[in-house]
């Protein structure tokens, strides 16, 4: 195999392939060795890879979609979490403490793959170029608090609709080599079961890849495009909806230990917009208020507007169900250069067009009320790590909100995973022999890959079609309240439409890419199911009617594909330590 620099691959305006031209021109196989491999260019993955090249082996980093502006950053965000060591509860221990009472987290894990790598988080962004706001009366950086933390760790981003460019603006002038465009399909594995790489097709050529690696990282975020939203479209999210579960489909696959999915996230949004800002509107000190005017928050935590994002999701939808909606965000109180601020600098973020959106509701937030809803259900969490951020499966680990250290602290818990996960990658790399891939196994991955492109029509599903049925299992029976009846249904329904998977058919390329999302995407909602079937308490966004205390201790729900009996899934509790 030859090693390769795909960094500055030329890019054309082409339509993809379709299957007729495929079927008379059979794609090509490009064979990629690395010792490395990265999937997921998001900024845990960018950041995995660039602390696994300055350790000095050769790193892939793979990408289905654009560096520049791939993962949940690529629109930019306003807000990075960062502990600064400055007071009692600025430390390490107060951040511990807090990850492991508000989330399912092992504090030793947490500690040393995530809580001693944020300081390192903020020198790396700003030797990038990302400038943060400053106290006008102090220099120091201007820090804000919310989301259940206890003191003010959020940090705001200046300009932050660019943090993404200027990471790729970095990963360009290093030693990784970046592919664009490339959708993995599969992982390789050894007959011991060590993971030794991957496989997946380029979306605009159709060229098969065969990745050839010492070890590989998993960075592919969490499952947004799992529920149906109030704009009817599933791409119409804030965060990037190209998150489809494939990191926890592919290390479930290959047998790694997969935790706590079912818990869930979610989060409050303008009426009909998908767009929160739930971080920012809190941490300026804006209000949550129902119908009848009242702050409603207090009722439900002492923390008010400040209180962790699913005890406000969980107040707003009480509020709402008791009668006292509609709900709104109250903004009328703040000083006009903290509201300006919220509007020009921080609400934009998310979506460009969110001050379009206000003109078009006319509100006007120095005299108004935005009426706000819950949305954006979707997962986190899944691949469990251990302290060296690996898998349970040798030779894989995991970065970001596909592992299960991920927690509130969104991008700096990302980035500072991806640092812990590159490096010990790099060590793992540095030690290991390489292990070869068979060539029928390349071959037979590459034919399960592009099959369905030569799958005739007649009486089949397209991705989206079949995605829809997803999501309409999902809306009826886990996005609420559930029910051990309606678990059991979701189940049974999602096995029912396991079966009919073979029926999915695309018509070309980039159809294709989104035929594997709505595989990855049934597996990982069907594990869901699954450890909420098991998962008797009511916890962060899991709640069950039946169950509605959470129990302690806190456990984790493990789930790994029983050896020999790809249909069986072993199912274990496990003591969050």
């Amino acid at each position: 195999m030859q090693r390769r620099n795909y960094a500055k691959t030329a890019v054309t305006a082409t339509e993809p392939p379709d299957a007729r031209t495929l079927a008379s021109e059979a794609p090509s196989t490009e064979k990629v060795e690395t010792d490395v491999l990265v999937i997921g260019a998001g900024v845990g993955g960018c950041m995995a890879a660039l602390t696994a090249s300055e350790a000095g082996v050769d790193v892939a980093l793979v990408e289905k979609a654009w560096v520049d502006r791939s993962g949940q950053a690529g629109a930019g965000n306003d807000h990075i979490m960062a502990h600064l060591n400055q007071g009692p509860n600025d430390n390490d221990e107060a951040v511990n403490k807090w990850a492991r009472e508000d989330t399912l987290c092992d504090v030793s894990v947490f500690d040393k793959v995530v809580t001693k790598n944020i300081p390192e988080v903020i020198v790396r962004l700003q030797a990038f170029g990302v400038v943060f706001f400053k106290n006008r009366k102090t220099g120091d950086f201007l820090r804000t608090q919310s989301l259940g933390q206890p003191a003010p760790w959020w940090l705001m981003i200046r300009n932050a609709d660019s943090l993404k460019p200027k990471m790729a603006n970095v990963l360009r002038k290093s030693r990784v080599s970046v592919l664009n465009w490339i959708m993995i399909t599969n992982l390789f594995t050894s007959p011991g079961g060590e993971v030794i790489g991957a496989g997946g097709f380029n979306i605009r050529t159709g060229a098969y890849y065969a990745f050839n690696s010492k070890c590989t990282i998993l960075a592919t975020g969490d499952v947004v495009r799992l529920a149906a939203n109030s704009t009817g479209n599933p791409y119409n999210s804030f965060i990037s909806p190209y998150g489809t579960g494939s990191a926890q489909a592919l290390a479930f696959d290959a047998g790694a230990e997969i935790a706590d999915l079912e818990l869930g996230k979610a989060t409050l949004i303008p009426k009909g917009f998908s767009s929160p800002g739930m971080n920012a509107i809190a941490g300026m000190d804006a209000y949550l208020t129902n119908s009848n005017g009242e702050r409603y928050m207090f009722r439900y935590h002492p923390l008010g507007e400040k209180a962790p994002r699913f005890d406000m999701v969980r107040a707003t939808v009480r509020e709402i169900a008791e009668g006292r909606g509609p709900c709104f965000v109250d903004m009328r109180h703040l000083p006009a250069d903290d509201r300006s601020m919220l509007i020009d600098e921080l609400l934009s973020v998310d979506k460009l067009t969110y001050r379009d959106y206000l003109k078009a509701k006319e509100v006007d937030l120095s005299s108004g009320l935005l009426e706000i809803e819950a949305g954006e259900l979707n997962t986190w969490k899944g691949l469990l790590v251990n302290e060296r951020s690996e898998c349970s499966v040798p030779g894989l680990y995991a970065a970001g909100a596909s592992s299960s250290i991920m927690n509130w602290g969104g991008l700096s818990v990302a980035m500072a995973s991806g640092i812990s996960a590159g490096r010990e990658a790099a060590l793992h790399a540095k030690n290991t022999n390489r292990l070869r891939i068979p060539p029928r196994e390349v071959e037979r991955e590459k034919n399960e890959a592009l099959g369905p492109l030569s799958r005739k029509r007649e009486r089949s599903m397209t991705p989206m079609q079949f995605e829809d049925k997803i999501r309409q299992i999902v809306a009826r029976d886990l996005a609420g309240v559930r029910t051990e009846e309606g678990l059991k249904r979701a189940l049974a329904d999602l096995e029912e439409l396991e079966s009919r998977s073979a029926s999915m058919f695309a018509k070309d390329t980039h159809d294709l890419m989104k035929l594997h999302e709505a595989l990855h995407l049934l597996t990982t909602v069907k594990l869901l199911t699954v450890g909420a079937i098991h998962r008797r308490e009511s916890r962060i966004f899991h709640w069950r009617n039946d169950y509605p205390e959470p129990r302690e201790p806190a456990q984790h729900v493990i789930l790994q594909k029983t050896p020999g009996e790809p249909n069986m899934i072993r199912i274990e509790y496990r003591d969050v330590r």
